[in-house]
């Protein structure tokens, strides 16, 4: 389209047509920036047939080199592909979708034995997510790893899998308790919230009513729905 408008003399086209080859050329004499500025060029052009094909092929020379927002941009892609497989029920789609699933995996892995702490919590929800329920007990190993690190929504994920004894961990209350504690001390929102379900349901914590309440106002006022809800339901509870 834009080689038809540049060619009938649309000046504007032209110009967008000498930046794509600039830009073809810079990547194929290997500049990683430009590998990766084709790769997105490609991925708005869903009129070109093979358009994913290119995407990922330029996404794929920049990521070798270490680009990272080609790495960032070749996960995404994967995960695009591969979402959810069990409803695809074209065999070339599906297999296509097994494929990036692979993919996936692969480079989510790579960035996670590095010691990225955001790729050791995407590979935990990979597993955790994955169509493939042979897999599924792989979550945990990682996702310890990245509270380990200190990412926040591992820590909270975690916490919450001792308290309901999910995806591999068993159910533990001293453990989801500390977990929250951690995470209250340090003015965290949900850690409020679970903290104070623990001295509600006495979860690795003698019961306590008055401190549920203390902690869910201290939630509440940091936006927490489901505090407020409950504090809502107390009041309402005393008329």
């Amino acid at each position: 389209m834009v080689k038809k408008e540049a060619s009938i003399g649309n000046t504007e086209a032209q110009k967008e047509l000498d930046q794509f080859e600039e830009l073809t050329k810079s990547a194929s004499a290997g500049d990683a920036k430009a590998q990766y500025e084709l790769g997105m060029f490609y991925a708005n052009q869903s009129n070109v047939d093979d358009h994913e094909q290119k995407q990922e092929e330029w996404l794929l020379k920049a990521a070798h080199q270490g680009n990272i927002q080609a790495r960032t941009a070749l996960i995404s892609f994967y995960q695009k592909k591969s979402d959810k497989i069990e409803d695809i029920y074209n065999e070339n789609d599906k297999k296509q979708a097994i494929e990036a699933n692979k993919k996936l995996e692969k480079w989510l892995i790579e960035d996670a034995n590095q010691g990225d702490v955001t790729a050791e919590y995407e590979l935990a929800l990979y597993y955790m997510n994955n169509y493939d329920v042979s897999v599924h007990n792989k979550a945990v190993e990682w996702l310890e790893k990245a509270a380990n690190q200190g990412l926040t929504e591992a820590q909270v994920r975690l916490g919450k899998w001792y308290l309901e004894g999910a995806n591999g961990v068993n159910k533990n209350y001293n453990k989801a308790k500390a977990i929250f504690q951690n995470l209250a001390d340090k003015g965290n929102v949900d850690g409020l919230y679970y903290l104070g379900l623990c001295y509600r349901l006495g979860y690795g914590v003698v019961k306590d009513e008055s401190k549920a309440i203390e902690l869910n106002k201290l939630a509440a006022d940091k936006g927490n729905i489901m505090s407020a809800a409950y504090l809502s339901i107390g009041i309402f509870n005393r008329y």
